[in-house]
């Protein structure tokens, strides 16, 4: 039987396109120190969903201290960041997280966040976010035998 010359694409794993995204999210905020606003927790999060292939994210703009990004949170109509995940994605037991999924975690003493805790992303058993211990964007290990307040696939 004849072809038409063209070859069909592969299906790439979902495990490496998830791997693609959090390696380019990686590469986007290496060496930024945490700055709300600029490089936090939300910003790091919704760059990270639009690699994964999420559209229509909400953005939030405008904030430079926790007070203002709680006023951009209900700018966008939502009341805590539990709501806005639960508006994009299917929460899940923080259990199933994947390589790549998002997690709300309890801020840590002393962690750059604010009072609704802290968006991290699983990269296995640890997370990729902020963490005052370090100059920069860390791979972090929980130090709460159950870190999460809630997880969400990505």
């Amino acid at each position: 039987m004849p072809t038409s010359g063209r070859r069909r694409k592969k299906a790439v794993p979902e495990l490496v396109l998830r791997n693609r995204a959090i390696e380019a999210t990686k590469r986007e905020f290496a060496g930024m120190k945490f700055e709300l606003g600029r490089a936090d927790c939300i910003q790091l999060t919704r760059f990270h969903l639009a690699q994964m292939g999420h559209k229509g994210l909400p953005s939030a703009k405008g904030y430079s201290s926790p007070a203002g990004a709680t006023k951009a949170l209900k700018a966008l109509g939502f009341k805590s960041l539990e709501a806005l995940f639960d508006s994009l994605l299917e929460r899940i037991p923080p259990a199933f997280m994947r390589p790549g999924d998002i997690g709300l975690v309890q801020a840590e003493k002393g962690a750059p966040a604010w009072r609704a805790g802290v968006v991290v992303i699983s990269v296995g058993r640890k997370f990729l976010g902020w963490h005052p211990d370090a100059e920069g964007l860390a791979i972090i290990q929980p130090t709460q035998a159950e870190p999460f307040v809630a997880a969400w696939r990505a």
